[in-house]
């Protein structure tokens, strides 16, 4: 089996292809350590050079409304969160959604936590990792609509389902809520493209190659630092893509949080980051890519 360069395949990629953020997530999710060490040159540094456990690539943190930049580590996560192996409602969410272990809200495969539900202390400790490692909402499509996203199912981020509105998929797209106390009554999140988000991955992997990280595990907000409401969203797409959506306003979402964005100062500072693409190029890439798979003449054959 030939050895896997992910070295010079980082050095020579970055941009130009936001596929290997997840290839790279998927090696490790679905490989033995043992496959890792034999065969990808890269293992040393998500393993640490000394053997240490070494910080995930890049992670967005949980921000609070007002985009407060998080303490820092894992340590001090579970020093301020604390673990519970029975999901409890906690007060202060207003007691929704469930949590559970060190204040996850879903489990792994995205589905929400019920009362009832117990975990061990290992599957608590892998949620927190997982949770490390997750990104704020990445969307779009690589510019040349060769690389996009293809959610199995109903799509569970709002970009593919007013991509897939648009296409004819789904009849209808449903705005949850418009009765928020935000500029235009709709949630607001952070919308990144995926181009920016792998160039991020790459900029921390060349951070821990240079072995610039203090502690074994860093914490980057990632994320443009603004966010958009949903409206908002809709509003882009339909500018971009010169096509009306069809959608309704339905009631709220119980769980939904009102305003979440990332303070991005310190991938900024440390890593020195900066995103490239604006919400309107979001949602024309990703209408590109639709199209594409509609046409079904070069995805897939």
């Amino acid at each position: 089996m030939a050895r896997i360069d992910l070295h010079n395949f980082f050095k020579f990629y970055d941009e130009k292809n936001p596929n290997h953020v997840k290839a790279v997530q998927w090696l490790e999710d679905n490989l033995p350590v043992k496959f890792l060490e034999d065969n990808v040159d890269w293992a040393e540094i998500y393993r640490g050079k000394k053997g240490n456990a070494a910080p995930a690539p890049a992670a967005a943190a949980p921000v609070t409304a007002s985009g407060d930049v998080p303490m820092m580590g894992i340590k001090l996560i579970k020093e301020f969160e604390g673990c519970h192996l029975n999901a409890y409602p906690d007060p202060l969410t207003g007691n929704l959604p469930i949590t559970i272990g060190w204040g996850s809200t879903r489990k792994k495969d995205g589905s929400p936590f019920k009362l009832g539900d117990s975990i061990s202390q290992a599957e608590a400790d892998d949620l927190l990792i997982s949770q490390c490692k997750s990104q704020f909402i990445p969307a779009g499509a690589h510019p040349s609509a060769l690389i996009g996203e293809l959610p199995l199912g109903k799509p569970q981020n709002l970009v593919p389902a007013i991509t897939q509105t648009a296409i004819g998929k789904l009849e209808k797209l449903w705005v949850h809520g418009n009765d928020y106390p935000t500029r235009d009554g709709s949630c607001i999140r952070d919308y990144i493209h995926v181009c920016d988000l792998a160039h991020a991955h790459t900029l921390a992997l060349r951070y821990l190659e240079q072995e610039r990280n203090k502690e074994s595990c860093e914490i980057f907000n990632l994320g443009t630092g603004n966010g958009n409401t949903v409206l908002e969203a809709i509003a882009a797409f339909e500018k971009a893509s010169g096509t009306a959506l069809n959608y309704e306003i339905g009631p709220r979402r119980a769980g939904d949080v009102i305003a979440i964005y990332a303070n991005k100062d310190r991938a900024q500072q440390v890593l020195g980051w900066e995103t490239k693409y604006n919400l309107e190029q979001i949602m024309a890439t990703a209408w590109k890519w639709e199209q594409e798979l509609k046409a079904g003449q070069t995805v897939f054959n």
